[in-house]
């Protein structure tokens, strides 16, 4: 959402990394904390997203507002995610498939394919008797599923995520 509006934010604007702490509808009050439990200044955007900063995305979500990134994910392909906060985390009840949806949708440059089991059901002589063609739709510009992208691959590079290449086969 925020890379959607160039105007206000790109990979480089910077984000302070502070605390926060919202009143919930309930009454109960949510505090974020970063997983390291501290607190690094204003950071970039895009490393605030490689690192899992937590504090400096709840605060650009919460500047995009709640509806907005909510329906972002449901354009991904994930349906009924709760208008919380805490989305803005991923912290959303999503199965692997659903997971996966959004990663694919992501990938696809912001088209949404729905993903399907089956492609075809042939009969016992291999011919073709009912296809399940794609549906591929646009859900998300373009230009900010790129710079998302390119955000992605810093968490590989240099964030939480540069374990993996340790791991994985060149």
């Amino acid at each position: 959402a925020a890379l959607a509006e160039p105007s206000r934010y790109n990979l480089y604007s910077l984000i302070a990394d502070e605390p926060i702490e919202l009143k919930m509808p309930n009454g109960s009050r949510w505090a974020p904390k970063n997983y390291d439990h501290k607190l690094h200044g204003a950071v970039p955007l895009y490393t605030a997203l490689a690192k899992s900063y937590n504090l400096p995305t709840v605060k650009v979500g919460l500047d995009m507002g709640v509806d907005r990134v909510h329906d972002l994910i449901e354009a991904a392909g994930l349906q009924g995610p709760p208008r919380l906060p805490s989305m803005f985390l991923g912290a959303i009840n999503a199965s692997p498939l659903d997971v996966a949806q959004i990663y694919s949708t992501l990938a696809a440059s912001g088209y949404l394919t729905p993903l399907l089991a089956i492609r075809e059901v042939m009969t016992k002589d291999g011919q073709p008797l009912s296809r399940y063609s794609f549906q591929l739709k646009q859900t998300l510009p373009e230009g900010p599923v790129y710079l998302t992208n390119w955000a992605m691959q810093k968490v590989i590079e240099f964030g939480t995520g540069r374990w993996a290449v340790s791991v994985l086969p060149a």
